[in-house]
């Protein structure tokens, strides 16, 4: 009389697939690092591919934490800068791997927040990604539109590193609709003077600071790109207000 199989139990089955989910994650967070070549050189930065979240057999989320994890590890990393390959605070990212880290994420876990909130900043601030930084703010505020804390960062990077003052204006109010203090919607009014696009930059610059310095592990490469940041903020401001005192030299103009 042969032996017969002990069929699984739902159990069992829920740990394997998650399991799996977890092992596949795992291997794909190894192929996403960083390597040296034989040359010596490092290689660039490889992001997963879009079809994994097609992959996760019903285990979204907990790929999304797996592929979170790694992002932290590399967070303030351009890896594809468009002026060159050192990258500068004047250099543009484009497609950053932090991007399509950051895309993928919130693609299994819509509802995660903390990619909008602090991911989405990084792009903007450190990183230096402005296109990719607007991706995931977008939907941020789509997925999750009573985090008024979400939309208001929005604002900032719609105002300073997009220059779109209306963008900004309207994600004030929608922060100002769910939850965020009064005063957001006399910002939003201000935000085409120079004073209220400083106001808002630098409370948004300087809670990013301070996330930082209070940090258990503060990255020293992230503190110096924001306060590199914010000093750029106050020599505009400067330049604005000086462009718009009367020269007292200037020829009159004849009646």
């Amino acid at each position: 009389m042969s032996a017969q199989l002990a069929t699984p139990t739902r159990s069992q089955k829920t740990v394997f697939m998650a399991l799996l989910s977890l092992a596949l994650g795992v291997v794909l967070i190894v192929a996403t690092h960083r390597r040296d070549d034989h040359s010596g050189q490092k290689l660039p930065f490889v992001p997963p591919p879009k079809e994994i979240k097609h992959f996760h057999f019903g285990y979204a989320e907990t790929m999304a934490d797996v592929f979170w994890i790694r992002a932290l590890q590399d967070f303030f990393i351009c890896d594809r800068a468009i002026e060159n390959l050192n990258h500068t605070a004047t250099d543009k990212c484009e497609q950053s791997w932090v991007f399509q880290m950051l895309d993928l994420v919130t693609d299994l876990a819509p509802k995660f927040g903390m990619p909008y909130y602090y991911g989405a900043t990084v792009l903007s601030v450190i990183v230096n990604d402005p296109q990719g930084a607007k991706v995931i703010f977008d939907k941020g505020v789509r997925e999750l539109p009573k985090a008024w804390d979400i939309a208001y960062r929005a604002a900032y990077h719609y105002l300073i590193e997009l220059k779109d003052s209306d963008g900004a204006a309207r994600l004030l109010v929608q922060a100002g609709e769910n939850g965020a203090p009064a005063w957001v919607f006399s910002l939003a009014g201000r935000l085409y003077s120079e004073e209220g696009k400083t106001f808002l930059a630098k409370s948004v610059l300087a809670s990013a600071l301070e996330a930082q310095l209070k940090a258990t592990t503060p990255d020293e490469v992230a503190i110096y790109k924001i306060r590199q940041r914010l000093e750029q903020i106050e020599k505009e401001k400067a330049a604005e207000s000086a462009s718009s005192v009367p020269n007292p030299q200037a020829p009159k103009k004849s009646q």
